[in-house]
């Protein structure tokens, strides 16, 4: 199954690309609440897994190169890009979503756990 996996790894991330993007774009009718432990939240439950998804089929995406260290530096870009592009996008264009810096940080956290769950397995594999 891994096999299929890396094979269409790309496929695999720009469709959930897309559909985070769907998500990320329903309208709202809350505001965001700030509250003093914004982690404990299922909202940032959510971001934290759709983000460690999202990095790690980047990663395997990018099985084929060799250095270890650009896949790692590929995929967390794509996805602090994609999560700072939608933030944006959200705060500007759509009634009812907000930017909100909790989600970022709920992001960045998902990519890293992301990195580290690719990188044992890469280190396994090799």
């Amino acid at each position: 199954m891994l096999v299929v996996i890396k094979k269409n790894a790309q496929y695999l991330a720009i469709a959930w690309m897309v559909l985070l993007f769907i998500l990320s774009v329903v309208p709202m009718n809350t505001e965001p609440t700030y509250n003093w432990f914004p982690l404990l939240g299922i909202d940032t439950v959510a971001h934290i897994v759709f983000h460690t998804v999202l990095v790690i089929l980047w990663c395997l995406s990018w099985h084929h190169t060799q250095i270890l260290k650009k896949r790692l530096v590929y995929a967390i870009s794509m996805s602090f890009s994609f999560g700072l592009f939608i933030e944006f996008f959200q705060g500007a264009f759509l009634q009812g979503r907000y930017f909100e810096n909790s989600d970022l940080i709920a992001n960045i956290m998902g990519s890293f756990i992301g990195l580290a769950l690719y990188y044992a397995y890469a280190r396994y594999e090799l």
